[in-house]
This record gives C-alpha cells, sequence and structure tokens, in this order.
C-alpha cells in the first residue's frame, strides 16, 4: 500500500520558524533521486509557510536566509555545495544558512568555517558525529532525509498539471529499449549505479540506473516532472534491486519490495539503518550487505 512517508519533527519545526519570511533555496544538483530529496523539501517548505526564491551558486544573498536542498553533495566525491559555500562566498555573506538532511564525509574546513548563524541537519549518525567533531559553533541537528518528507498523495494529485509527463516518461524510457509496462508486479528490475559511488563489479547485463536516466534537474518544475517519471517506473516494476539510495526510498514510498545494496562510503547502509528500517513497511525494503553478485 502506498503512503505519506513519517516526518522528522526537527527540520518541520526549523522551517516554521521562518513562517511569513521570504527566503532563498539553493537546491541541491543531481539526479532523479536528487529530484526526490527536493520534492520533500519543496513539500516541507509549502506545509510550514516559508515563500522562497530558488537560486543558484553565485546569487546575491547578503544578509539574507538561505536555506540549501539535502542530499549527499558535503562528501569527497562532489564538490559543487563546497564551492558555493565556500569558493562563492555563500557561507561568508548569508545572514544564516539552514543545510537540510546531508550525509557528510571529511570536509572539515568547511565545517569549521561554519558559525552560529548555521543550522546543519545530518541524515545519518555518522554525519552527526563528523559534523559534531568539526563544526562546534554551528548547530548541529541529527534528521532523516528529505525525500521522508514527500506526501506521495499530495504529489500525485499536483503532477496531474504535467501534461507532458506521461510522454517523457515513455520518451526516456525507451531510450533503454525496453518497455515498462503498466501495473507489471512480476518484473525484478536491476537498477544500479553505474558511477563512481558503485560498491564492486560491473552491474549486471540488464541493469538500468535509473536515476540518471530520468534526471531532469532539481529546480521545482524539474524536479517533478523527475519524481513524477521515478514513480511511474517503479510503480510498474515488481521487485526491485538497486544501490541507489532514492531509488529504495521511492520504492518504498509507492509501496514496492526493494533490496538496497550499500554504496562506495556507507551511506546506503546509514541511512537504511537511521531512516529507512524505522519508516518502510515492514520487510519492504531490505538491506543486502555487500556488492551485488
Amino acid at each position: 500500500m502506498e503512503r505519506r512517508a513519517a516526518l522528522a519533527v526537527g527540520v518541520a519545526d526549523c522551517l516554521r520558524g521562518l513562517r511569513g519570511e521570504s527566503v532563498l533555496y539553493l537546491p541541491t544538483p543531481g539526479n532523479a533521486g536528487d529530484s526526490l530529496v527536493q520534492m520533500g523539501a519543496y513539500q516541507a517548505l509549502a506545509r510550514a509557510g516559508v515563500g522562497f526564491t530558488p537560486i543558484r551558486p553565485g546569487h546575491d544573498v547578503d544578509g539574507r536566509t538561505v536555506v540549501v536542498g539535502g542530499g549527499g553533495n558535503l562528501v569527497p566525491l562532489y564538490r559543487e555545495l563546497r564551492r558555493a559555500l565556500l569558493d562563492g562566498g555563500l557561507l561568508r555573506r548569508c545572514g544564516r544558512l539552514i543545510v537540510l538532511p546531508h550525509t557528510i564525509r571529511g570536509n572539515e574546513d568547511l565545517l569549521a568555517a561554519m558559525d552560529g548563524r548555521v543550522t546543519l541537519f545530518c541524515r545519518d549518525p555518522e554525519s552527526f558525529q563528523q559534523a559534531r567533531a568539526h563544526a562546534p559553533a554551528a548547530r548541529v541537528l541529527l534528521e532523516h532525509d528529505m525525500a521522508l518528507h514527500l506526501d506521495v498523495a499530495r504529489f500525485d494529485a499536483e503532477a496531474t498539471d504535467l501534461s507532458d509527463a506521461p510522454a517523457l516518461f515513455e520518451r526516456l524510457t525507451a531510450r533503454w529499449g525496453r518497455s515498462f509496462a503498466a501495473d507489471d508486479r512480476t518484473t525484478v528490475r536491476n537498477l544500479f549505479r553505474a558511477d563512481a559511488e558503485r560498491l564492486g563489479p560491473e552491474p549486471p547485463p540488464d541493469n538500468l540506473d535509473l536515476s540518471l536516466l530520468l534526471q531532469r534537474g532539481t529546480w521545482p518544475e524539474e524536479a517533478m516532472r523527475a519524481v513524477y517519471c521515478l514513480f511511474q517506473a517503479i510503480r510498474r516494476s515488481g521487485e526491485v534491486r538497486t544501490d541507489r539510495l532514492h531509488v529504495a526510498i521511492a520504492a518504498s514510498l509507492v509501496g514496492r519490495p526493494c533490496q538496497l545494496h550499500d554504496n562506495s562510503y556507507g551511506k546506503n547502509a546509514a541511512v537504511y539503518r537511521h531512516t529507512i528500517a524505522r519508516y518502510a513497511s515492514p520487510g519492504l525494503v531490505t538491506f543486502v550487505a555487500g556488492a551485488p553478485a
């Protein structure tokens, strides 16, 4: 059964404190999984009554409250957010900074530069310990992935306005050369990543890196189209096998069984223990240690 994911309290309370304020929002870049994270944030902002203007790195933020989208961009593999905060001067120039739940590895100098204007949410205990150790002046909190703030029923209702989305889904998935037949509950799909976060050998021959295939962007309308396509693909599947964290979270949101494998630096295992094992329907998502066979 599809369901609304449980909301964690910390982010909701923090955003309610901004009610009536117009803030700047810096979406975390990335693939369709990152679009799912941003959609959870957009809904959370709307529920809190917070108006926001999406911005790109380099935008004038002098004295303003800036909310940074959640995700996995504060690890050594990726530098976009680090560049925006440090090299682009966002951290120095903003009036207040709220970083929505992130995985954090390394980045000790960036963390040390965060002062009392910063609220930093971490989406797993390992990230929380890293941030607490190296950002002593910031307010560091442990939370859950922003995708868990997504109300699926509300998303589906709003997505009906995307008249071009069904054709977009068919066009994108046709590139794989295989059909996502409507309501196919028997097909087991291998949806493993094909990038630097992959753990172990090459993915199976019939693999589809769905998050890359459906990448559309993370600004509001782009993210809505990507998430529509992501949900359609998973709803038209039986069991899903993946090492993409947000493919697994999407499967839990729309009620499909999923086997989740770890990624190269332990992100999936950490978030599974902290969030998915607690909030997914019992037995819906199982964690499989090691690389896929």
